[in-house]
């Protein structure tokens, strides 16, 4: 009787391990405001489709966004509303996004979406979109209402050998989005 015992308990400890397990590596790559991957987790799934689309020369676009005046909300108006900001912003994304994209909280108010089998037209007019949506995003934390913009740089990958490549350049776009007034998207010519 002892060693049915034994063997069943073993065998709810490592079932307890596992799932214990599994849950460390959910959170390690998720952001934990906004479910959505962070960067551990979308470098982890964006590699294969970086590689498959090296590989077949397929079209890859990059989206790099940014939410505008971040600090100044989060100043005026207190975290809960940046958070709520950062919230509403990742619900929209994935609304958009199709099953095959990659969507993920790259970093503070930062968001990356890889759009695999995307030119860029494709990937301008899904920014475009985006952009025009995220204003119509009215937040109203404590009964006064917060207006958002974003700005956004997009990418079609060509001659980059890295998905590191693509990013910083898509970064550089952003910046220039925001340097020229904000709220705007600026694509790689």
């Amino acid at each position: 009787l002892q060693a049915p015992l034994t063997a069943l308990a073993l065998t709810i400890q490592f079932r307890h391990q596992e799932s214990a397990k599994q849950l460390a590596e959910r959170l390690s790559q998720s952001d934990p405001l906004t479910g959505l991957h962070n960067r551990r987790g979308f470098n982890e799934l964006a590699a294969p489709v970086w590689s498959t689309a090296l590989r077949n020369q397929r079209p890859l676009s990059l989206i790099m966004l940014d939410l505008d005046h971040f600090k100044q909300l989060n100043d005026r108006h207190g975290h809960d509303a940046g958070d709520l900001a950062l919230e509403q912003t990742a619900r929209l994304l994935e609304r958009i996004c199709r099953a095959g994209d990659v969507l993920a909280r790259w970093g503070g108010e930062e968001f990356l979406l890889l759009l695999p089998e995307t030119g860029l037209p494709e990937a301008h007019a899904l920014a475009e979109r985006l952009r025009q949506q995220i204003q119509t995003l009215t937040l109203s934390p404590r009964g006064v209402p917060i207006s958002l913009s974003a700005s956004f740089g997009v990418i079609e990958r060509s001659t980059q050998q890295q998905l590191e490549q693509l990013i910083n350049q898509a970064d550089r776009l952003l910046y220039q989005a925001k340097s020229a007034g904000r709220n705007q998207v600026i694509c790689e010519a």
